[in-house]
């Protein structure tokens, strides 16, 4: 709204030998460009004087009802809008000529500009895992980053929906013990300090590990029973049976020979007999069996471990333990071959 205050200026002419007298207003508009602007930005006040005589010089002064208002006497002033407040305001401004101090002319106006809310942007963020593919049990590092464009402060959370996720601000772990095949998403919040909010999720790929290799049996074993005088001999069946084990070991060069050898009551008790260290049949058994392996197909020993078994047998059972598995010890007893005679 633009105001306009009159001032009357005193004319004096002569006609017909006496003197006339004529007033004319003098005014003032005032303008703000831009009307609309955000805190710190600059507004040019315009002003545009009406009335004055052309001959006079006019002086230009500035107020507002908050903000810096500069014009060096000039028909143009700014205003310096820093710091101020989201609101209406008001520039006002003074014209005055240069006549004789008690005759000088005046003039007014006022204009109006409007400081605006500055947009407010809500945080922004994003959100990794590593890795993004594990076994279960295996641990997974997530990380949040956030992203305020008006430099607010941040806060963040995250939450899984299967597993137990430890953490706090930016830097979380995700436990996956127990948990089986599929997806687990990990949802983030940021939130600055005015409640505005960003998103992000993440999603984990958990599998089950495969199971571990299984100890297995191989073929039917050792046979000692034909063989009364010589229990603990390596006959040719024997030595054929070993011949396809070190076959069977040498495919796997990973995997450890496990030989458990076993005697029967009668040979025990022949055993004591003897005065003899129990059980000594069933220990030479896998000691044999080991000898032949190491010296005939070339084994390495130290893959091959030597046990005796509780069962009631003449025999020797022959185990492959593959790289990761485990062979049950109950029921076995490791052998020490000092304690080992001949036979």
């Amino acid at each position: 709204m633009h105001l306009r205050h009159h001032i009357s200026v005193l004319l004096v002419t002569c006609a017909f030998g006496s003197l006339a007298l004529a007033r004319q207003p003098v005014s003032a508009v005032c303008t703000t460009d831009p009307l609309v602007t955000y805190a710190g930005a600059t507004i040019s006040v315009h002003v545009t004087p009406a009335g004055f005589l052309p001959q006079r010089n006019l002086t230009y002064t500035y107020s507002s009802t908050d903000g810096e208002v500069t014009g060096d006497g000039a028909s143009t002033g700014t205003v310096n809008t820093t710091g101020l407040q989201p609101g209406n305001y008001n520039v006002s401004s003074l014209v005055s000529d240069d006549h004789k101090p008690k005759r000088t002319l005046v003039a007014t106006c006022q204009a109006s500009f409007t400081i605006k809310e500055p947009p407010k942007y809500p945080p922004q963020m994003r959100v990794r895992a590593e890795p993004q593919a594990v076994s279960s049990g295996a641990p997974v590092t997530v990380t949040a980053e956030g992203f305020s464009r008006d430099n607010r402060p941040l806060s963040f959370s995250c939450l899984a929906n299967r597993g137990a996720l430890a953490g706090s601000s930016t830097r979380y772990v995700l436990d996956t013990t127990g948990l089986v095949s599929g997806s687990v998403n990990i949802d983030c919040t940021v939130q600055d300090d005015r409640a505005l909010s960003g998103f992000a999720t993440t999603a984990v790929t958990v599998t089950l590990p495969p199971p571990p290799p299984a100890t297995r049996k191989y073929g039917d074993g050792l046979d000692f029973s034909a063989d009364k005088k010589r229990p603990s001999r390596i006959d040719n069946a024997a030595k054929a049976m070993l011949d396809r084990y070190a076959d069977a070991l040498a495919a796997d060069p990973d995997a450890t020979a496990i030989v458990v050898g076993y005697d029967n009551a009668a040979e025990r008790a022949s055993t004591r007999h003897r005065k003899a260290l129990p059980p000594q049949v069933a220990a030479l058994r896998a000691v044999n069996a080991r000898a032949y392996l190491v010296e005939d197909k070339g084994i390495d020993a130290g893959r091959i471990e030597i046990r005796t078994g509780i069962e009631d047998a003449q025999k020797a059972i022959l185990w492959i333990v593959p790289a990761g598995a485990t062979f049950d010890m109950s029921n076995t007893v490791s052998i020490n071959e000092s304690l080992v005679g001949g036979a």
